[in-house]
């Protein structure tokens, strides 16, 4: 994996600000209900993200990571997502 392409890094970025978006909602239970839907709804929607990304490939990217079975999606974009859901159904 070549992790300083500009959308790795950009995704990283994103999972930090959902997880500092998870740590500052503790006290603000709608947003955090609102957070946590989101980040679901994210998941949900990892199988279509997947297609999408597997067919366009080469506009972003250099390699095909998007793999017919989701692994890649799975760990670079759900894992993380769910830890945070799972960090909000835990506190």
């Amino acid at each position: 994996v070549q992790w300083s392409e500009a959308w790795l890094v950009g995704l990283l970025l994103f999972h930090v600000a959902c997880f500092v978006i998870t740590i500052v909602t503790f006290r603000f239970y709608r947003l955090q209900i609102f957070h946590f839907l989101m980040m679901v709804g994210m998941v949900y929607s990892a199988e279509y993200i997947n297609e999408m990304a597997a067919m366009n490939w080469r506009l972003y990217s250099k390699y095909q990571y998007f793999d017919s079975r989701g692994m890649f999606i799975s760990l670079v974009f759900s894992a993380p997502l769910l830890l945070n859901t799972i960090i909000i159904v835990v506190s």
